[in-house]
């Protein structure tokens, strides 16, 4: 009996033991868990504060790069050019309305007005022959 006795025990004090770490497991679960979040939340304002730094390094070096002589003189340059590249497009574009003027040629504006006429006086026609269908429908 003494034997089953010591048995006992020794079940009990394992069982003991086995729950100790199954308590000692779930703290340490939760202690991890509490230092990830409080780890996430710190990273999270990190990232945020470095953000924000980086933007106003942005803007301040975007700023500088403005002042400069050779970026204001290149913006400058591009205003000119694209003055200049739309004055020379009406050039161009009143010089061939003249070419085909003296040719008699029909430019596409021409040809897309006339287009359109055309299509109203289809219209006209389809409505008048309708019109025409239904009387002689009625006699």
């Amino acid at each position: 009996m003494a034997q089953a006795n010591l048995v006992q025990e020794g079940v009990e004090r394992i069982q003991d033991a086995v729950r100790t770490v199954e308590k000692e497991l779930g703290r340490l679960g939760r202690r991890a868990a509490t230092r990830r979040r409080r780890l996430e939340r710190e990273l999270a304002a990190r990232r945020r504060t470095l953000e924000r730094q980086l933007q106003r390094r942005y803007r301040t070096l975007l700023r500088e790069v403005q002042r400069l002589p050779a970026v204001k003189r290149a913006e400058s340059l591009q205003r000119d050019v694209s003055r200049q590249v739309e004055t020379l497009q009406k050039d161009v574009e009143r010089q061939v309305e003249n070419l085909l003027a003296a040719l008699h040629i029909a430019s596409r504006s021409d040809v897309q007005r006339l287009d359109r006429k055309l299509g109203q006086i289809n219209k006209k026609l389809r409505e008048l022959e309708k019109q025409h269908e239904s009387e002689a429908h009625a006699a």
